[in-house]
């Protein structure tokens, strides 16, 4: 005699089925969405040089919850920062200044004003630098990023046709590009002041250790850092890990 089975078990067996099919596609989809996880901390200090290591590819950077040991690739960004006057400079350098430029007016007397560069905030040097975008403080202060090269008319140095406003006392930040496996007299110091960006390994918390995306010798007196460059939100986008092939989903 066949057996009875009531329509409600049919329906559970159903879901029981589906269930035991969705659980590995719901881990399958955790393993990946863990594996696009950040694998690295960026993370970007200032801090002073303790030690070179002998073979100079490597340094041990004193600095806030540090010690970190600093590496670097071919890759790595590496920049020199110097402070100067604008008269020190050769005509024909690329100059990058923060400011407002004015146009030709005329004067009370009948004279002309020339084009003028005023409300300088900062002024950088290097075809290397790279313009931070404008902030809403720049903004409502009514500056941005002027670039051309130095040239000089009439005993004034100017930008394009405009006047440089401040003289040739005025300071300049001059940024270098170097080569990361050949810095030569470049290569840091014990003492020297350095901004290091790069992702940070810090599982052991007394062994911490940078991978350098970016180091920059920084110039200690320039007060500018904040306008040219943010070092206090300097550092590199977070890396992912690569997606896992051991299971076929």
């Amino acid at each position: 005699m066949p057996r009875f089975i009531p329509s409600e078990s049919i329906r559970s067996g159903g879901f029981g089925i589906r269930a035991v099919l969705l659980v590995p596609l719901a881990l399958a989809f955790l393993l990946v969405a863990a594996s696009q996880k950040p694998a690295s901390n960026p993370t970007g200090i200032i801090g002073l040089v303790r030690s070179v290591a002998e073979d100079g590819n490597s340094f041990s950077l004193k600095a806030n919850k540090g010690p970190y040991a600093v590496t670097w690739t071919a890759k790595t960004a590496w920049r020199e920062h110097q402070l100067t006057t604008i008269a020190e400079l050769p005509l024909g350098t690329v100059l990058h200044v923060l400011g407002n430029a004015q146009p030709a007016s005329l004067s009370s007397g009948g004279g002309d004003f020339p084009p003028q560069l005023i409300k300088i905030q900062a002024v950088v040097a290097g075809e290397a630098f790279v313009e931070p975008p404008l902030t809403e403080q720049n903004r409502r202060e009514k500056v941005e990023w002027i670039t051309g090269k130095l040239r000089e008319a009439n005993g004034e140095l100017l930008l394009g046709d405009a006047v440089i406003g401040g003289g040739r006392s005025r300071e300049v930040l001059v940024e270098k590009q170097l080569d990361a496996k050949n810095l030569g007299a470049h290569a840091p110091k014990s003492k020297e002041q350095f901004f290091v960006a790069g992702q940070l390994d810090d599982g052991d918390r007394k062994a911490k250790k940078i991978v350098a995306t970016e180091v920059i010798r920084i110039a200690p007196a320039f007060k500018g850092y904040d306008r040219t460059h943010d070092l206090k939100n300097r550092k590199p986008a977070p890396t992912k890990k690569k997606k896992s092939d051991d299971f076929g989903y």
